[in-house]
């Protein structure tokens, strides 16, 4: 009978050798009378699969370790190449902080009331003592004169008119009026002095009194403030002056000086 390991066993072989096991060849070697049995053949092969069952997990263990070795280089490259780009900031960075939202200006509806200004409180002076008229102006038919400190008004007339100076003011919430006057005439009853004010635009009466009204020579302050009186008037036309209610002539005189007038508008008065 021939060789019952027939099997071609050179690799199986160096396996045998490289473990130190007794190969086919060795157990030929160790019985030279003849073929080997049928159990040492067996005993043989076994230890030959062993030795190639070694081996080939040892290579599979070295394959293992390269893998991961090389693995292991390539991600280590990558996070280098990953920190370098973020820190020239040619890439964002892997972490983003949440960016703050971005104020919007406050926006009023185009129906929404728009908030006025306050407005403040108007005050006009007059003190003649420049020769100047601060703008106010003649009214009726006497004269004026304010070359002598004052605004002088003499005249003569009838028909119960009232004559002297006027000047208009904007209309407003309340009307504070102060001035100095002195008042003559030539007869006992006819000197008087009269503070009146009306709508300029309508003519309205919208106050009326006088500051003395008497007979003789007299001089005082007058001061006056209105509210109600001048509700309703854009344009306040001040009136200061004498009355001339007689047709002969008594000489009646007014001299006035010192005048303020200031206007308040709502909410300041």
């Amino acid at each position: 009978m021939g060789d019952a390991c027939s099997r071609d066993g050179q690799e199986l072989q160096a396996a045998a050798e490289h473990a130190g096991q007794p190969s086919r060849r060795q157990l030929q070697e160790d019985s030279p009378g003849g073929p080997l049995s049928q159990n040492q053949c067996l005993a043989a092969e076994v230890v030959d699969q062993r030795s190639e069952i070694d081996e080939l997990k040892a290579r599979l263990a070295a394959l293992e370790t390269d893998a991961q070795s090389e693995e292991s280089s390539t991600i280590n490259d990558l996070l280098a190449r990953v920190s370098v780009l973020e820190e020239c900031a040619c890439v964002p960075p892997t972490s983003h902080p949440t960016p703050a939202p971005s104020e919007e200006p406050t926006r009023v509806p185009s129906n929404a009331p728009t908030a006025e200004p306050v407005a403040s409180c108007g005050e006009w002076l007059a003190h003649f003592n420049d020769g100047e008229r601060h703008d106010w102006q003649s009214y009726g038919s006497y004269n004026l004169n304010t070359g002598g400190g004052n605004a002088h008004i003499t005249g003569d007339s009838g028909g119960c008119t009232l004559h002297g100076i006027s000047k208009d003011f904007p209309g407003g919430a309340k009307l504070e009026v102060s001035y100095d006057w002195s008042a003559s005439s030539g007869h006992s009853s006819t000197t008087n002095q009269y503070f009146k004010v009306i709508d300029a635009d309508t003519g309205e009466n919208k106050f009326g009194e006088y500051a003395f009204n008497g007979g003789g020579s007299r001089s005082g302050s007058y001061t006056r403030t209105l509210r109600e009186e001048i509700v309703g008037a854009e344009t306040l036309r001040i009136i200061l002056g004498t009355y001339d209610c007689w047709s002969a002539n008594w000489s009646q005189m007014n001299r006035l000086d010192n005048i303020r007038v200031r206007v308040c508008p709502e909410g300041l008065e």
